[in-house]
């Protein structure tokens, strides 16, 4: 699988994101890394849209309410 560059992580990223306004979301050499606050039951849809990127990592730094 192709890892997709950091421009268009950053703007997928920021769309998956959209909805969730208390989740920040960097990307660096292919790493996304989440920090904020997330409900447990929103963490499914929005791992599954982080991953639909392609990054190389994601960097999961969330706090889990």
């Amino acid at each position: 699988m192709q890892i997709a560059p950091d421009t268009t992580l950053n703007n997928i990223i920021r769309d998956a994101i959209k909805d969730y306004p208390s989740v920040n979301a960097t990307v660096d050499n292919g790493e996304v890394t989440l920090t904020g606050k997330l409900k447990r039951d929103q963490l499914p849809k929005l791992m599954q849209a982080i991953q639909g990127s392609h990054p190389k990592k994601v960097n999961n730094n969330l706090i889990i309410e």
